[in-house]
């Protein structure tokens, strides 16, 4: 008999996420049938879509979902025997059952071990792909243009900065605090803002006086607006998030962009991560063959213990992290 323990939406989020608007419940797990094998989760990653509405499509009672690296512990399954290790997209519990499937269109893949296993969250699963293909993809810099980043201490947005880098360009980035602009810096950023200290709009202008070519965008709101200010023309434009607008429970009123997508003939492209197992694997052999040539660095915020779900969260949101979040337990 296995008592698993899980995190189900409790109360409507208000604002920044908090522990009142989740519950642990414990539920007794069923033998596992043939094709089917047991898996205690060992990492859980830490994704604020959980908290936007339109992408979590959370109702009250329902389990959270998280991705998670789980060791197979009991299978009936010829494809995962047991010591082997898996990333896949589960219930936020200690233990799962599965038969390979993973929830939405996320595969379930074992893992080679190689690294350390919090890195097959970060840097070597999707975090990276994101990254990869965000910018390559949808940004398509060229050597010497100028790229600017927000959210740029994030699990996503310090691999950008790096790509972009490895790719020959200037790289900006912007985040919240000192010490994140100093981590920036020693990545190999060439300037790193604080955006809460300085003035943004001026320091851009200064910075990217013939305008910024790339801007990968993991924010929105009032700040995107001052970088989208100083692009120059045929400037292109990434959205992979806004998180600005996730506790908001209104709408922010800005100045229109359309006068400057049509004048600076911007592109503006919003992708979500690649979840196509090729992709991925490509991605990844690429990260570990920089990681490995020494171009690329990378840091996670591992907090122990599954009851610390909801307030690493909460951590995210609030800008205690640098690079990725990870729950170890």
């Amino acid at each position: 008999m296995v008592i698993s323990k899980k995190f189900v939406y409790s109360t409507a989020f208000l604002g920044v996420p908090k522990n009142s608007n989740f519950a642990i419940l414990e539920e007794e797990l069923p033998p596992i049938q043939e094709g089917e094998f047991l898996l205690e989760t060992k990492y859980i990653s830490i994704d604020l879509f959980v908290r936007y509405k339109p992408l979590s499509k959370l109702n009250i009672g329902d389990t959270i979902w998280a991705l998670q690296i789980a060791k197979v512990i009991e299978s009936k399954s010829s494809n995962y025997p047991v010591g082997r290790y898996i990333r896949g997209y589960y219930p936020c519990s200690t233990y799962n059952i599965s038969d390979g499937t993973s929830y939405s269109n996320i595969p379930t893949s074992l893992i080679d071990e190689k690294y350390p296993l919090h890195k097959y969250l970060a840097v070597f699963g999707y975090s990276f792909a994101t990254a990869y293909y965000g910018l390559t993809q949808h940004c398509q810099p060229k050597e010497n243009e100028v790229i600017v980043i927000t959210s740029a201490a994030g699990g996503v947005g310090h691999l950008v900065g790096q790509i972009g880098k490895i790719l020959g360009c200037k790289v900006i980035g912007l985040t919240s605090k000192s010490e994140k602009c100093l981590w920036l810096k020693g990545l190999g950023f060439d300037h790193v803002l604080n955006y809460v200290t300085d003035d943004v709009s001026k320091e851009l202008a200064k910075l990217a006086p013939k305008g910024i070519d790339c801007f990968f965008d993991n924010v929105g709101g009032e700040l995107s607006y001052k970088i989208m200010e100083n692009m120059r023309k045929l400037g292109r434009i990434a959205i992979c998030g806004s998180t600005s607008c996730h506790n908001s429970d209104f709408v922010p009123k800005l100045p229109s962009i359309h006068p400057m997508i049509s004048t600076k003939l911007l592109s503006i492209t919003g992708f979500s991560t690649p979840m196509e197992l090729e992709k991925l694997e490509h991605s990844t052999k690429t990260a570990m063959k920089w990681f490995e040539d020494g171009k690329l660095r990378t840091r996670e915020t591992i907090i122990d213990g599954f009851e610390n779900y909801p307030a690493a969260l909460t951590s995210v949101y609030n800008g205690e992290n640098l690079g990725k979040t990870i729950i170890k337990i």
